[in-house]
C-alpha cells in the first residue's frame, strides 16, 4: 500500500469513530421513543391535530424543537400529517409553536 493512502489512525480507531458518528446520527432521527410515538398516534386515533386528516402514518412533531431545548416528552409531542408537520417545522423556526387543543 502506498504511503499516500495509509490512514493516519489505526483501523480500530477509525471504525470506532465511524460507528459512534452513525449512532449519534441514528438517535437524532429517532428523537421520540417508539413507545411514545405509538401512544400519541393511538390517543389521536391517527388523525392530524391540525387539519384533521388521517394520513397513512401520523408524524410526531416536537412542539418546541430540540434545537431550542424542547424535550422528547409527551407534553412536547403532537401528531401531524406530513404537510402540517412541514408547515409547523417552518413556523417553529420563526418562534411560532403549535398549541394543543384542550
Amino acid at each position: 500500500m502506498s504511503e499516500r493512502f495509509k490512514p493516519k489512525l489505526p483501523l480500530k480507531e477509525i471504525t470506532t469513530f465511524a460507528l459512534s458518528a452513525f449512532a449519534l446520527y441514528s438517535i437524532s432521527l429517532l428523537a421520540f421513543p417508539k413507545e411514545l410515538k405509538q401512544q400519541v398516534r393511538k390517543e389521536q386515533k391517527g388523525v392530524c391535530a391540525d387539519c384533521g386528516e388521517k394520513p397513512k402514518k401520523l408524524e410526531i412533531h416536537h412542539i418546541i424543537p430540540q434545537s431550542m431545548g424542547g424535550p422528547d416528552t409527551k407534553d412536547n409531542a403532537v401528531g401531524l400529517c406530513p404537510n402540517c408537520h412541514q408547515e409547523w417545522d417552518e413556523l417553529a423556526k420563526k418562534g411560532v409553536f403549535f398549541k394543543k387543543k384542550k
